[in-house]
């Protein structure tokens, strides 16, 4: 008798084991069902910002220079597209010439990403591109900008909030700074403090 209630007790033991390994098996399948479907819910737009730009927080601090560029791979001509990055450069798209920085949620009805870009051998820039919640593009600054010929001028931002702060610097005999500050509006634009309206 006594081997008989072990066996069902063993018995009921491996049945129990079967069903939560099944049910695992069945939440998993579910979780990557569930992946694979917000996936193909991504819009081209949020597919390149997560296979290119790494995630940034605020205040974000944007002094890029020759010495710490190392883009690992350049924009394509298709990204460059769905960005809308000929807003940005109007010149169009030239190969090798940008990279993916950062991507900013500020949880706002905009989100915010900083590209690169390589003038030439000698001189590099980052922007700030601001996009509504769909991707569209809205506005855009140069927030850095660094050159190795004569060194002479170099730009470097604070972002924060919904302010820019932008210093320039002139490296003479003595440095001379200039500072600048721009205001990203609740919509995204982006307007320089000069141009803000002024109250009555």
């Amino acid at each position: 008798m006594f081997q008989k209630i072990k066996y069902l007790v063993s018995c009921l033991i491996v049945l129990v084991l079967l069903g939560s390994c099944m049910a695992d098996d069945e939440y998993y399948k579910h979780q990557e069902e569930l992946k694979e479907l917000e996936e193909e819910e991504k819009s081209d737009f949020e597919k390149i910002l997560d296979l290119n730009f790494d995630k940034g927080e605020l205040p974000l601090k944007t002094a890029m220079t020759f010495d710490d560029y190392n883009p690992q791979e350049y924009l394509s001509e298709k990204e460059f597209d769905l960005l809308y990055l000929d807003y940005v450069f109007p010149e169009g798209y030239e190969p090798r010439k940008y990279s993916a920085g950062q991507q900013l949620h500020p949880e706002k009805d905009y989100q915010m990403i900083t590209v690169y870009f390589e003038d030439s051998d000698q001189e590099l820039s980052t922007y700030l591109v601001t996009y509504d919640l769909e991707g569209y593009f809205i506005s855009q600054v140069r927030v850095a900008y660094d050159e190795i010929a004569e060194g002479f001028l170099q730009i470097y931002s604070t972002i924060s909030g919904d302010t820019i702060t932008r210093t320039t610097a002139i490296h003479l005999d003595e440095t001379m700074l200039e500072k600048e500050y721009y205001f990203i509006q609740e919509d995204g634009e982006i307007i320089w403090e000069q141009d803000m309206p002024k109250m009555q």
